[in-house]
């Protein structure tokens, strides 16, 4: 495994959804502050959505379901440098910096590892895949909501296992300003999702379960924030990205017990797209990749 696990049996234990809803009731809370976490930024919010689906009966009670990687954020540099993640140093050979047609460098937006996660794409193969770590990179342009026709366009290198460390690329050989997003990298949570959803009561509430994760992940199923239908003609779905928001007073990441920016990380650097927005990757054949981004 090249991802570090989850340890969501720790995370459950913390974290338990019953002391969540006593700590409700004794409040008197309103229904709305029953619901299941709809963003999984934290190991709360995956927490509380693990228990919330078994509380509703597990996957079972879902219908059919197809397998998932999920990626829950850390902060800072991953301990293998081909891990999935957000800003920081890409993986790859030292080389010349990749620019757009005008020879303006490229920015680093975050790179996904697929070689964990062979079993959520078993509809893809070696002409979809051409490596098992895709890196992704922009243009150096304010406009953040992408397609594959507006927008600043994405650009992407497909790279391989197996780099010799002294190879690999370093923090000094990234060019000023071209990895402008506080590195987060990710561990890894295997799942199922479902298309459908199911309900859990607690007292007079009625709480929906659904059946996907909102959350950066690998397989699974794409969870829209806006029409599906947008991404018609853009290949088969693979991967998600989404904006890292994690507002907690303990544990925002796995390996944060106290935020020193307190509960809000809105002035952190960590990645948004639009307004809490996804990106979805798509494969398209022949190692292409089809691309959408959709925010609330």
């Amino acid at each position: 495994m090249i991802h570090p696990v989850v340890d969501i049996d720790r995370w459950m234990q913390r974290y338990p959804l019953d002391a969540d809803w006593a700590r409700l009731d004794e409040q008197g809370a309103m229904d709305f502050l029953y619901q299941m976490p709809s963003d999984v930024f934290s190991p709360r919010d995956l927490a509380l959505t693990e228990q919330f689906r078994a509380a509703a009966g597990g996957s079972g009670a879902l219908g059919p379901g197809v397998p998932v990687d999920v990626l829950l954020p850390a902060l800072g540099e991953p301990p293998r440098p081909e891990v999935s993640k957000v800003g920081g140093v890409p993986y790859r050979a030292r080389a010349p910096w990749p620019t757009d047609a005008a020879g303006r460098s490229l920015v680093f937006l975050a790179q996904l590892c697929l070689a964990d996660s062979r079993g959520t794409l078993p509809t893809l193969g070696p002409d979809d895949l051409h490596g098992d770590v895709l890196l992704i990179f922009y243009e150096d342009d304010d406009e953040m909501i992408w397609d594959e026709t507006s927008g600043s366009p994405l650009h992407f290198e497909w790279q391989p296992l197996g780099i010799p460390e002294a190879a690999l690329m370093r923090a000094e050989d990234v060019p000023a300003r071209c990895s402008p997003w506080t590195p987060t990298y990710f561990e890894l949570h295997r799942s199922t999702e479902h298309a459908g959803a199911t309900s859990v009561r607690h007292r007079q509430f009625e709480i929906e379960v659904h059946g996907a994760y909102w959350a950066s992940k690998i397989g699974g199923r794409p969870v829209w924030q806006q029409d599906e239908r947008e991404a018609d003609g853009l290949g088969r779905y693979f991967a998600s990205l989404h904006s890292i928001n994690p507002a907690e007073d303990e544990y925002p990441f796995p390996n944060v017990p106290k935020p020193g920016w307190g509960r809000l990380p809105y002035d952190q650097g960590f990645l948004m797209l639009g307004d809490v927005g996804t990106l979805y990757l798509f494969a398209k054949g022949g190692g292409r990749v089809g691309w959408l981004m959709q925010c609330g």
